[in-house]
């Protein structure tokens, strides 16, 4: 099983952090061997999919999809 983690909590983790490569790309997780599960850098995760060329581009899309999201459940 895996998840993604959000910013706050990749900092919140206390487990070793591993660096994965995706199509030659950096990919942040972390493993949770209470839970058996990898976690993955959300940010890392968006840069790849949306083709981003800067780190910076894949927070705000998720910055502005996240905010997109919280209307919808809103409405």
């Amino acid at each position: 099983m895996c998840r993604i983690l959000s910013r706050f909590e990749e900092k919140e983790r206390m487990y070793d952090k591993n660096i994965k490569l995706f199509e030659n790309k950096h990919v942040r997780t972390v493993w949770d061997e209470e839970k058996e599960e990898w976690y993955f850098s959300i940010d890392d995760v968006i840069n790849i999919l949306t083709d981003q060329p800067t780190h910076d581009g894949a927070r705000k899309y998720w910055s502005v999809l996240k905010t997109r999201l919280k209307q919808e459940e809103m409405s």
